[in-house]
C-alpha cells in the first residue's frame, strides 16, 4: 500500500484525518500539521478541504547532521529515477512545518549539501532541477518532494499534490487582515473582479474584501450597518449600504458579478443566505466564508456536499481552509 502525508495548517490536523478518513485511507500517524495516511486504492482526492498539499509514495529517510540526511534524500531520489527518461524539468521542493522553530535554517542547508551532491554525482540531471518548485502549480512528471518533520528526519516522495493555498502579500491600505482571504480565494479560483464588474459584499465592515474589489476597478454596494475603514472609508467605488445583510436587495441591479460574504454568523445562516442567491440566480460568482467554530466542520461540510440542488448549480465549486482561515473555510464558485 502506498503512504501518502497531507499537510494542513497547524491546530487542524483532526479535521484533516477525518476528512481523509471518509476517502479510501487508512491512518497512521498524526501531528498538528500532519496526517500520514495509507492509501487503500484509488488517487488523492482532488476537492479535499484541509490539506494545503500532499506528498504521495512518501518513505521517511532519518540520519544525523546535514550531509546525512542529504545523501539518505539522494540515494531514494537517484533509486527512483533510474529507469526514467529524463529530458524536461524536475521539479524540487524542500518543505518543513513552520511550527518548529529553527528547522528552516535546517532545511535550507539539507537543501544546499544535496544539490552539491547531485550536481557532482549526476550533472546532467542537476542542471533540469529546479530548486524553487511553486507548490501550487502542477506537478512535472519528475520530481522530488522533501518534507521535514524534524532536524534529523524526512518524507521523501516522488509525487505532489496542491490543493491551492499559499501565503499572499498585505496591502497597507486594506482596513483589516480578512483583504488576505479574499486576495488568497481568488489565485484558488483563478478569477479575479475586473473593471465595472458588479460586487455585493455583505457584512463587509471594516472592508477589506470590498476594498479588494474596488481597487481592481470594480463597483461595490458594501452592506453593514458598521462604519468603512482604511482603504474602503470613502473609496469612489464603494457604495456603503446601511442595511441588514441578510434583506439587502437592490431590484435596479438584475444580476451582481460577484456575492462576498464574511461575517460572523452561525455556518448554516450565511450557507442559507448564500443559497438564496444562488437559487434566485442573483450572483455569477461567490467568494463565502462559513465560521465553524461552534460546530463540526466535517459535518458541516458533509451537508454542503450533500446539498444536490446547490452542487447543480454551480459550474465551478472549490471549498477550502484557506493559508489564511481560521476557524472557517471558504466556498468559492461559478455559477451555470
Amino acid at each position: 500500500m502506498m503512504k501518502d502525508i497531507y499537510i494542513c495548517q497547524d491546530g487542524y490536523s483532526s479535521y484533516l484525518t477525518t476528512e481523509l478518513n471518509s476517502y479510501n485511507y487508512k491512518t497512521i500517524e498524526q501531528t498538528s500539521v500532519y496526517s500520514l495516511v495509507e492509501r487503500l486504492r484509488g488517487n488523492p482526492p482532488s476537492d479535499a478541504v484541509f490539506p494545503h498539499y500532499a506528498i504521495l509514495d512518501a518513505e521517511f529517510v532519518e540520519s544525523a547532521g546535514v550531509n546525512g540526511i542529504a545523501g539518505a534524500i539522494f540515494d531514494i531520489f537517484t533509486a527512483r529515477i533510474k529507469d526514467k527518461r529524463i529530458e524536461e524539468r524536475i521539479d524540487c521542493r524542500f518543505l518543513s512545518p513552520a511550527n518548529v522553530k529553527s528547522l528552516g535554517s535546517r532545511v535550507s542547508s539539507v537543501k544546499k549539501a544535496f544539490a552539491e551532491l547531485l550536481k557532482k554525482r549526476m550533472s546532467r540531471v542537476y542542471k533540469l532541477v529546479d530548486f524553487d518548485a511553486d507548490i501550487t502549480k502542477p506537478d512535472s512528471d519528475v520530481s522530488l518532494n522533501v518534507y521535514f518533520t524534524d532536524f534529523d528526519k524526512a518524507a521523501v516522495g516522488n509525487g505532489f499534490v496542491s490543493y491551492g493555498q499559499k501565503r499572499v502579500a498585505d496591502d497597507s491600505s486594506a482596513p483589516s487582515r480578512s483583504y488576505l482571504k479574499i486576495e488568497e480565494a481568488y489565485t484558488i479560483l483563478g478569477i479575479y473582479p475586473k473593471d465595472n464588474d458588479l460586487v455585493a459584499d455583505l457584512g463587509a465592515a471594516p472592508g477589506g474584501w470590498s476594498y479588494s474589489a474596488a481597487k481592481r476597478g470594480a463597483t461595490v454596494y458594501a452592506i453593514d450597518n458598521g462604519p468603512l475603514k482604511g482603504g474602503a472609508k470613502d473609496n469612489p467605488n464603494i457604495i456603503h449600504r446601511r442595511e441588514d445583510a441578510f434583506k439587502f436587495k437592490d431590484r435596479s441591479i438584475e444580476r451582481f458579478d460577484w456575492l462576498y460574504c464574511d461575517m460572523v454568523e452561525e455556518p448554516h445562516h450565511s450557507f442559507k443566505l448564500l443559497q438564496s442567491w444562488v437559487e434566485s440566480r442573483y450572483c455569477k460568482k461567490f467568494v463565502v466564508n462559513l465560521k465553524f467554530g461552534r460546530v463540526n466542520p466535517n459535518a458541516l461540510l458533509a451537508e454542503i456536499r450533500s446539498n444536490s440542488g446547490f452542487i447543480k448549480s454551480c459550474e465551478m465549486l472549490k471549498i477550502r481552509h484557506l493559508y489564511h482561515d481560521r476557524e472557517e473555510f471558504t466556498l468559492m464558485g461559478v455559477l451555470l
